[in-house]
């Protein structure tokens, strides 16, 4: 069981890093972002091509990271803003979000083939071992350290600089926050770009681990907004719980009973929240106000 929790928690931990980066565009804007999944496809892609050309792998990461935020901001700078402007609603940001990734992932298909690939060239070593008890392979260890030291980054710039505390009003109150006299739109572009940086990474450390093809990237958005509707409507926090809980879950459901039953699983667990605390675990009490906002 300790096994069990282990790998739960590891893959919690990578689709928290994804829910935070879903949640960094949707609190903001109210921007059902589903074409972050075309980010989420393209990066190991773009780290292994990068890595061929015979680029460190530093700064091959670090190139790839800088890709996904600056296409998440072109697509907000090119689609969701001119919408934004014309009034548009909540359904045409969503369905045109969905056509940029189809676009997006056809080309990826076309470009690099659709069967499966991993980033590591053989199988994934053992990191520490305690006989009889727990295994962490280095996929794990990798991921996990990431992971934590990415979201401690975020925690500091949302909560400890002017840039968080901006963008955080901007997700409190829009219309009162451009009515202060902030360039709302600089603050979007900041959120896309952030989203885009975040969405890459754990869609790399997903990569390590489980192998990736274009589709992917949508099967992990999808759990990154389920994470998010199981931890509630928390800039930070609420994604975080929500992914390592899902996580947990569907480790459980692998062990138990079978890794085809993992979406099953997850999708049931998202229909019970709904029933029964439909803004989320972490959901507090707020102005009418701030709902509606």
């Amino acid at each position: 069981m300790t096994q069990v929790f282990i790998n739960g928690l590891c893959q919690g931990l990578v689709l928290a890093l994804l829910a935070v980066a879903f949640q960094l565009v949707y609190q903001p804007t109210r921007v059902f972002f589903v074409a972050m999944a075309a980010v989420v496809s393209l990066a190991p892609y773009a780290l292994s091509w990068v890595q061929h050309l015979g680029v460190p792998v530093p700064v091959a990461l670090m190139l790839v990271l800088a890709l996904c935020g600056t296409l998440s901001m072109a697509m907000e700078w090119l689609n969701h803003r001119p919408l934004n402007a014309r009034g548009a609603s909540a359904g045409a940001h969503m369905v045109s979000s969905l056509a940029i990734y189809l676009v997006i992932v056809q080309c990826i298909s076309i470009w690099q083939g659709s069967e499966t690939r991993t980033l590591q060239s053989g199988p994934d070593p053992v990191a520490w071992q305690r006989p009889g008890l727990v295994v962490l392979t280095q996929a794990q260890i990798v991921g996990a350290a990431c992971v934590i030291v990415a979201l401690s980054l975020a925690a500091l710039l949302l909560y400890r600089t002017a840039l968080g505390l901006k963008l955080r009003a901007l997700a409190a109150n829009p219309v009162e926050f451009a009515l202060r006299g902030n360039d709302a739109n600089a603050f979007r572009m900041l959120a896309f770009f952030l989203s885009g940086v975040l969405a890459g990474l754990a869609a790399i450390l997903f990569s390590l681990e489980t192998g990736y093809e274009p589709h992917t990237g949508l099967q992990w958005t999808l759990l990154a907004i389920v994470a998010v509707i199981l931890g509630g409507r928390s800039l930070l926090v609420g994604p975080i719980v929500g992914g390592v809980l899902l996580g947990l879950v569907r480790s459980q459901v692998t062990w138990s009973f079978s890794a085809s039953l993992q979406d099953a699983a997850s999708f049931a667990l998202l229909a019970l929240m709904l029933v029964l605390r439909p803004r989320g675990l972490l959901a507090r009490d707020q102005r009418v106000d701030a709902l509606t906002a």
